[in-house]
């Protein structure tokens, strides 16, 4: 749920990119696992290559959860519940994105998942949620009268 929660803030803050560099590490490492699981001596090596390439975005990784840590107990930071103004904007702003997530969440065909269904189930969630408490600020001005 995390995983899909930090996927619908703004594409330009660090918990994003953070996010990102996180679920690029976590492919890799699932697809060096699945190459060793294989059976085949052919695909360990293919593992290794997986395993090597998921240290690549450990660095920005770091780098950018640093930043978030600030960017989210700032004050102009892009969660905004401090009106029920706020709260319904959120959820007009977003409201395309959550029936997205609905129809996925619906509609998907998890046992072609395998073992990791509920981190995709999760996922959906967790992107519909966040939906509720967060926008890209940039892209809406909101003037109180």
């Amino acid at each position: 749920m995390i995983d899909g929660g930090l996927s619908a803030l703004p594409q330009t803050s660090d918990t994003y990119k953070c996010n990102q560099n996180f679920t690029d590490f976590r492919d890799h490492l699932t697809d060096a696992i699945t190459h060793w699981s294989s059976g085949d001596s052919n695909q360990i090596t293919d593992g290794f290559e997986e395993f090597h390439k998921s240290f690549d975005p450990i660095n920005s990784m770091f780098v950018y959860c640093s930043y978030a840590i600030s960017e989210i107990q700032s004050a102009d930071s892009f969660f905004d519940v401090t009106s029920i103004e706020s709260f319904v904007l959120n959820i007009i702003y977003n409201i395309g994105f959550m029936v997205v997530d609905v129809f996925a969440f619906l509609e998907n065909d998890w046992h072609t998942k395998g073992d990791e269904w509920p981190y995709y189930a999760g996922k959906c969630v967790g992107d519909f949620i966040m939906r509720f408490f967060a926008r890209d600020d940039g892209s809406l001005d909101i003037q109180s009268y």
